[in-house]
């Protein structure tokens, strides 16, 4: 990543710009807070293709051994619809999101439900809810 995109706003929605929202999370900084916190920086990190990252916070039952980024996918924006716990407080919780996104020049976007789980006070994604 370019000096220029940690300068740009974060691609997680959170209109803070990058360098004081997200990257801390990526460089092991700072430990997400809650599900919604490790969400956002997972998609940013997709925005990025930060592959370590992403299979880092990945809770390990369910983690994949290989992570490929589609080619000729951007993504655009997320939105996010819905928190059920998955706060600092929490053990688990959920996130609903909109990942928008376009491929071959046609945009759409996705929509999940994901599982969060903190383990020693570390969040980790696990699936789908």
């Amino acid at each position: 990543m370019s000096e220029d995109c940690a300068e740009n706003t974060c691609p997680c929605g959170s209109s803070k710009r990058y360098v004081f929202c997200c990257k801390f999370l990526h460089d092991g900084l700072l430990k997400a807070p809650t599900a919604e916190a490790l969400m956002r920086s997972r998609y940013s990190a997709y925005v990025f293709k930060f592959r370590d990252y992403l299979l880092k916070t990945w809770h390990e039952d369910f983690r994949p051994k290989f992570l490929n980024f589609e080619k000729d996918l951007e993504w655009l924006s997320l939105e996010i619809i819905d928190k059920e716990r998955g706060l600092e407080s929490d053990d688990d919780g959920f996130v609903e999101f909109k990942a928008f996104f376009k491929k071959a020049k046609r945009k759409s976007f996705m929509q999940e439900r994901s599982y969060f789980k903190k383990i020693d006070a570390k969040w980790f994604y696990v699936s789908r809810g």
